[in-house]
């Protein structure tokens, strides 16, 4: 997809943009470049990995990755565990005191 001069001096005009001749030919071979990728991503047919748990590859396939994340669930821990914990742990005003994270 190519743009003419009159397109990119329109987007530069509602940008507010100033631009110089070189600038004007520059910026319409960059956004004709960024949407003719853009095109080609628009053509990937998703539906043929739909409910097979495939995600986009960054050459813009659909790759065999499944996803290694745990669900984050919380553990019950029995009464001893607990007490174990506390007695190692450095206590202030009754919470146990840890080093700063950030």
């Amino acid at each position: 997809m190519s743009f003419d001069l009159k397109e990119i001096k329109h987007i530069a005009e509602l940008s507010r943009l100033r631009l110089t001749e070189s600038e004007e030919k520059l910026y319409g071979e960059q956004i004709s470049s960024i949407l003719d990728y853009v095109k080609m991503l628009d053509e990937i047919n998703l539906e043929e990995s739909k409910g097979k748990n495939k995600f986009l590859s960054l050459s813009g396939g659909v790759s065999d990755l499944e996803n290694v994340w745990r669900k984050d669930e919380l553990k019950a821990k029995s009464e001893e565990e607990i007490k174990a914990t506390l007695s190692q742990a450095e206590l202030e005003d009754g919470y146990v005191k840890v080093k700063r994270v950030l």
